[in-house]
């Protein structure tokens, strides 16, 4: 079904689907410092995690009313250990054993099943380089969110970079420089892919922008405006528009188009 693409679409100097961050001050702090986190950050966590296929497909997480996540239960999704066992295993399959990892169900019934899950989880995170500080099973038994988070985060960073290879995406060999092997490019870390890809579609935009970093590069969000207009022709975005207003506003317009963007994909048929 076609859809007008200029209907609905997001002005450059008006931003209704986006406004500053829920924070959320975590309770219990130590001495260690404050910790807060953002109710925006756990709603795309927890959004994430629903449209894994492996875990989708995962007959035990829906059965026990794991998936699909409510928002508001990300936390406590996470207290018996099954849906952090199976998100390992997500990103490399078998890094976790699955007599290990039990069910949902199974391991709410027992703290000791739980504790046993969560700790071969952790040890799978270890495996896969995820950065534990301080972390152990405790943690998420009792929901202690900024640590949650820290680890999810860093494994949907890993699920998410884990398809960015020639293999998933044979077009990637456009990105081969003079006198590269597509072996050499099979071998380049996922994020020096990226980049390249950015790079790409900057050059077809003749942009003079360039990225060489995921930090400072992305700042100003003036290549994620250039990026969009090259992917996503469809909406309409109008670069030089965006490009005049400052930096907040256009990260805002930014996410606004993504958003958009998005939702109109999911109800396209």
């Amino acid at each position: 079904c076609k859809d007008d693409t200029s209907r609905n679409r997001p002005m450059a100097s008006a931003f209704p689907l986006t406004s500053l961050p829920s924070r959320v001050a975590v309770s219990g702090n130590s001495g260690h410092g404050h910790h807060a986190y953002s109710i925006e950050e756990r709603d795309m966590f927890a959004n994430c995690i629903n449209h894994i296929q492996a875990l989708q497909s995962d007959t035990s997480l829906s059965a026990d009313g794991v998936l699909p996540m409510p928002f508001e239960a990300f936390f406590a999704s996470f207290k018996d250990g099954a849906l952090l066992g199976k998100l390992v295993n997500a990103i490399k399959p078998g890094t976790v054993q699955e007599r290990n990892i039990g069910t949902s169900s199974n391991n709410k019934k027992s703290p000791f099943l739980a504790t046993q899950a969560l700790g071969a989880a952790l040890q799978g995170c270890k495996e896969l380089k995820v950065t534990l500080v301080n972390v152990g099973p405790n943690d998420f038994v009792e929901g202690r969110e900024h640590l949650i988070l820290g680890v999810v985060w860093q494994l949907l960073r890993l699920h998410i970079l884990s398809t960015v290879d020639i293999g998933h995406h044979p077009e990637l060999a456009k990105l081969m420089e003079q006198n590269e092997s597509i072996d050499a490019l099979a071998l380049a870390p996922p994020e020096m892919v990226l980049m390249r890809w950015v790079n790409h579609h900057l050059t077809r935009a003749a942009s003079k922008r360039r990225m060489a970093n995921f930090a400072n590069d992305l700042k100003d969000c003036e290549i994620y405006v250039v990026l969009l207009s090259q992917i996503a022709p469809q909406l309409g975005v109008n670069v030089s528009g965006i490009m005049a207003s400052t930096p907040v506003e256009r990260a805002k317009t930014v996410i606004d188009f993504a958003t958009w963007g998005r939702r109109r994909d999911q109800h396209r048929w």
